[in-house]
């Protein structure tokens, strides 16, 4: 959703892509693994929702305007 590879997602969060992998998947993940992605999603402006008795629980994208561009950079408005 935020245009990002797998490869880009484990530079950011400082984990490997196998495991970025197996995260997508839901196999076997660990703590250090998730709060590392968390932590990068959340630096790309993704916010976590926690779970309530209300709620499920999960997450907020950031605006359009907000997102990282995959876009041609040089595109004129």
């Amino acid at each position: 959703m935020l245009g990002m590879s797998q490869e880009e997602l484990a530079k950011a969060s400082k984990v490997g892509r196998a495991s970025i992998d197996r995260l997508e998947r839901g196999m076997a993940r660990t703590i250090r693994v998730t709060d590392a992605v968390q932590k990068a999603l959340e630096a790309k402006g993704v916010r976590f929702i926690a779970a309530s008795e209300d709620s499920a629980g999960g997450l907020l994208l950031p605006k359009d305007e907000e997102k990282p561009s995959t876009s041609n950079p040089t595109k004129s408005i």
